[in-house]
């Protein structure tokens, strides 16, 4: 993208119907419907230009506007459950995609969400028949999905006539129990178009060791449950060959058009993910995923909270005992429950412990997204307009004022960067390089830090705010002062936190980075904050001194240091790096974490970096480099702002300091250079944008 297509707010052109145009005016407007206005469920506004309306028991939506707008919708009818002892998988609820579908008059929608079929056995189950309840049906305004079918289990001993191995039919079929017989069918066929959507189940397992002695996978709306001999690993488990542990269930769907913030489980783009079949129980020996894996040579399994986000919160197959990597729910041998309101199976239950049932279906969801309105009208900061967005960039602290309108904002809050590390009491300065500022954000590419929680925007209006006035403080932490300006008494600080107050309790904060380590480490090694202060020189090896860590969900911690250099300050994106050995010295200063990289910010706000469509924040500064009598390098300043840690020798080349509204930690100083080798912080930035027409 050219600089050419930023431009600035300026005043807007008249409609032709302000210009004298009249008739001619009103013509062109004739034809658009007015924009959806409707209550019920959960409603949000992540932001994205979409209104959601999330419903998780029955109930209605109430249109009060917007006859002919187009909206989507998306009904997943409930899980079933997992069937008792080395049982089947429940299958998952049908599953229907409906979009670009115009509205009708404004009244009532009715909406209903189904129930998890009970995991077996359960109360008022035929005598004999331990398979799962099937999972109940959902519906919107007359369209529905089916509940996934129940699954198969070992037949009861004293009525061994009731088939109950078989997974029952649903929207997607439960799992067998049964050796080599396919699991329960599925109601939709063929699932194309709008679906709705869904796949038998998988009869039990073959592989060894023991498999056949294993419940089967419940299908999913997404996939089939793949024939063993083609299937991939188990996911988080890729040692294991595939099936020797049991049967996983099928994979759910995606449904792109709405975020995982908003419902469902979320990939790690943030669309949302629903339906997936239930894991098959496992047996004495071995169940995927199971508990206590024999034989010892087989990898342990992933726990529930790992499996990969494609099984959409599916249960887990029971293992055999309390004890080992994955045990079953309080040790009893139980399945897992599918997440509730994502229509997910049951796991089915062990072949051994106190109870064996299968676990619960999980319940089923109705999703509803139209258009936000089209304009709100807004102040604060430097506003530029580009690609649909408007939006406000914030480099000093001030107030983001919402005039007209009501719209979902998305917003990054960056604080200051700590400096370079300072001297230490014996007045030695050889320190690593200062933390990142803290990153916190609702654009797509999400906050800092490693495994970051996926975080949804918010809606304003000019009756919203912590003060109900339409005002929101913003406020940019400036960076870390380093050297001899500084007002700390050891010539370093950490950053000062950014933050934007969204409603009485509700403020989005972001930490300042953390200062470097200082010499020997002592009276402190990196410090803590958004993103941890690289360790300092250490002359105790080989004990390196640790970086500070970062906050969770913002940043990453800083780099080791040791003798002969220190450690790069921790990045929004990863972390700092360790001194580290060169080809040509003994030490090399370890380099900054890089920042965090975003879409459609003009070139006039961040840095740049690997890819050339994004601008990048919250850079970790490079560690400072010590030795002496060979050449050794400088820690880099990490992408996104970082600033350069100092070279001793040859030299002293001073640090850089973070850039400014970058939120990039200062460089680390050397003791040639001395006090003045210090970099600052970069101050931080707030960016809130929405959609605009």
């Amino acid at each position: 993208m050219n600089n050419n297509s930023w431009f600035k707010k300026e005043k807007p052109l008249l409609s032709l119907q302000s210009m004298g145009g009249g008739a001619a005016g009103l013509m062109i407007s004739a034809g658009e419907p007015d924009p959806i206005e409707a209550t019920g469920g959960t409603k949000s506004f992540p932001g994205n230009g979409y209104v959601y309306h999330v419903f998780t028991s029955s109930g209605s939506l109430v249109v009060t506007q917007g006859k002919g707008a187009e909206y989507n919708f998306l009904v997943v009818g409930a899980g079933g459950g997992g069937g008792f002892d080395r049982g089947g998988g429940g299958g998952a609820g049908g599953l229907y995609n409906g979009t670009a579908v115009k509205m009708g008059a404004p009244g009532t929608y009715p909406v209903t969400i189904g129930s998890g079929g009970a995991g077996a056995p359960s109360p008022g189950s035929p005598v004999g028949d331990r398979r799962g309840n099937n999972g109940g049906y959902s519906n919107f305004n007359g369209t529905g999905a089916g509940g996934g079918g129940g699954g198969g289990a070992e037949p009861h001993p004293t009525n061994p006539g009731v088939q109950a191995g078989a997974g029952s039919d649903g929207g997607s079929g439960g799992g067998s129990r049964l050796e080599r017989e396919s699991g329960g069918t599925s109601s939709n066929t063929p699932d194309t178009g709008a679906g709705p959507y869904g796949n038998p189940g998988r009869g039990a397992p073959q592989g060894e060791p023991f498999a056949h002695d294993n419940g089967g996978g419940g299908g999913g709306a997404g996939l089939l449950t793949t024939p063993a001999n083609t299937s991939p690993n188990p996911p988080g488990d890729p040692t294991t060959p595939a099936f020797e542990k049991g049967s996983y269930g099928g994979m759910g769907k995606e449904v792109p058009w709405i975020p995982g913030t908003v419902a469902g489980v979320a990939s790690p783009t943030n669309t949302a993910w629903f339906a997936a079949g239930g894991f098959g129980g496992g047996s004495t020996w071995a169940g995927y995923p199971g508990s206590n894996v024999l034989p010892p040579a087989v990898s342990p399994s992933p726990t529930h909270t790992t499996l990969d986000y494609r099984w959409s919160g599916a249960g887990i197959g029971g293992g055999p005992s309390p004890t080992g990597t994955n045990p079953s729910p309080a040790g009893t041998g139980s399945g897992y429950p599918g997440v509730n309101n994502t229509g997910s199976g049951g796991g089915g239950g062990s072949g051994s412990g106190p109870s064996r049932g299968g676990g619960a279906g999980g319940p089923g969801v109705v999703v509803v997204r139209y258009s936000e309105a089209p304009t709100m009208e807004a102040s604060g900061g430097t506003i530029v307009d580009s690609g649909g967005y408007r939006t406000h960039f914030f480099t000093s602290s001030g107030t983001f004022t919402v005039t007209s309108g009501t719209k979902g904002i998305q917003y990054i809050v960056v604080g200051g960067g700590g400096s370079g590390g300072g001297k230490a009491p014996n007045g030695v300065t050889a320190s690593g390089g200062g933390g990142a500022g803290g990153l916190i954000s609702s654009f797509p590419e999400g906050p800092g830090g490693p495994n970051p929680p996926a975080t949804d925007g918010h809606i304003v209006s000019p009756t919203g705010g912590p003060t109900s006035n339409g005002q929101y403080a913003v406020v940019v932490g400036g960076g870390g002062v380093g050297g001899p300006t500084s007002p700390s008494a050891s010539l370093g600080q950490n950053g000062q936190l950014s933050s934007l107050a969204l409603s009485p309790t509700l403020t989005v904060s972001a930490s300042g980075g953390g200062e470097g380590g200082i010499y020997q480490g002592n009276p402190h090694n990196g410090r803590p904050g958004g993103s941890g202060g690289g360790g300092g020189y250490s002359e105790d090896a080989p004990s390196p001194k640790p970086g500070g860590p970062g906050a969770a969900g913002q940043g990453y911690p800083g780099g080791f240091g040791r003798l002969g250099a220190s450690g790069g300050g921790g990045g929004a994106g990863e972390a700092g790096t360790p001194a580290n050995p060169g080809p040509t010295a003994p030490v090399n200063g370890g380099d900054g974490g890089d920042g965090k990289g975003f879409a459609d910010i003009p070139p006039s706000y961040g840095t740049p970096g690997p890819s050339p469509t994004l601008r990048y924040f919250a850079g970790g500064g490079g560690g400072g480099s010590e030795a002496t009598r060979l050449p050794s390098n400088a820690g880099a300043g990490g992408v996104g702002g970082g600033g350069a840690g100092s070279r001793r020798d040859p030299g002293p080349t001073g640090a850089g300091d973070g850039t400014a509204n970058t939120g990039g930690g200062g460089g680390g100083g050397d003791n040639a250079g001395y006090h003045g080798s210090i970099g600052s912080g970069g101050s931080g930035i707030v960016i809130i944008r929405y959609t605009y027409s």
